[in-house]
């Protein structure tokens, strides 16, 4: 963030709201998580409302690193943990990016499952399935970000067009 501090960039969207004096923020998306697995976990594990996080503490997660959302990862990672899901961060090890090839190869094992939002239901390979989390305890925020100075009207107008789609 360094680039939006300094005035490299005029405006970021993050998944950490940044706590920064000098920088302005405003929700641009809340997305409802879903579970991506194999068909046959979800044969077994859903309900017609969808998928129950304690339902999924015999997998793994396919996570994200740690470094591209320490705070977001935190709470999903505390979430899951409270819903008895134990095998956090099965292919971020050492916070290298992970890619959505390897989180779908990961949840093809039938040992893993991903977390992803309502879109991705539909780039599925065969074998593979979206489900809503019952409840949604889990929902993703993508915040937009800029310096508090900033005066530039085009970006004061996209700032206000996220507000009004929020």
């Amino acid at each position: 963030m360094t680039e939006l501090r300094t005035g490299g960039i005029d405006i970021a969207l993050l998944r950490d709201r940044l706590a920064d004096p000098n920088i302005d923020t405003a929700l641009a998306i809340e997305e409802p998580m879903g579970a991506i697995m194999t068909t046959a976990h979800a044969e077994e594990l859903a309900k017609p409302a969808g998928v129950s996080l304690q339902h999924l503490a015999g997998l793994r997660w396919a996570g994200f690193p740690r470094n591209d959302a320490p705070a977001w990862h935190d709470q999903v990672s505390a979430i899951l943990r409270s819903h008895g899901v134990e095998g956090i961060d099965s292919v971020a090890a050492h916070d290298r990016p992970v890619t959505a090839e390897v989180k779908l190869a990961a949840a093809a094992t039938g040992q893993a499952f991903a977390l992803a939002s309502a879109a991705w239901a539909r780039l599925l390979p065969t074998g593979l399935v979206w489900l809503p989390l019952t409840g949604n305890p889990l929902v993703r925020r993508t915040w937009a970000a800029w310096r508090k100075d900033s005066r530039r009207r085009d970006l004061a107008y996209l700032v206000s067009e996220l507000e009004l789609s929020t």
